[in-house]
């Protein structure tokens, strides 16, 4: 018999898929990620990054911080920024713009 495998990369792009939906009907994604994270406990999820784990949690809460308007990589890019120090990032995104903790450079005047 076959167990369950959930993958980060599978439940990462749900989380954000989820999120996309329940604003697009103008709903908060909170309380859906919520369930995502009850339904789905992090130690039964199949890790390929190494860092994924130890991050999980914090990406999803400025997900939900942002009322999923980042994605789970967008939001990934913020926690790694805000540990390491970042302070900038280089993106078209302008939903980053939604963070405090760091600065979106966006074209070159921006520097």
């Amino acid at each position: 018999m076959l167990g369950w495998i959930y993958l980060d990369c599978v439940l990462n792009e749900s989380a954000t898929v989820l999120s996309r939906r329940a604003r697009e009907k103008k709903l908060n994604p909170a309380p859906v990620l919520r369930r995502l994270r009850s339904a789905i406990p992090q130690e039964f999820i199949d890790w390929t990054g190494p860092e994924l784990p130890r991050l999980w949690s914090r990406v999803l809460d400025i997900m939900e911080e942002t009322q999923g308007s980042l994605s789970f990589t967008d939001s990934l890019i913020i926690v790694v920024a805000v540990e390491t120090g970042a302070v900038r990032i280089a993106s078209f995104d302008n939903n980053f713009d939604e963070v405090a903790a760091i600065k979106r450079i966006s074209s070159a005047k921006d520097c």
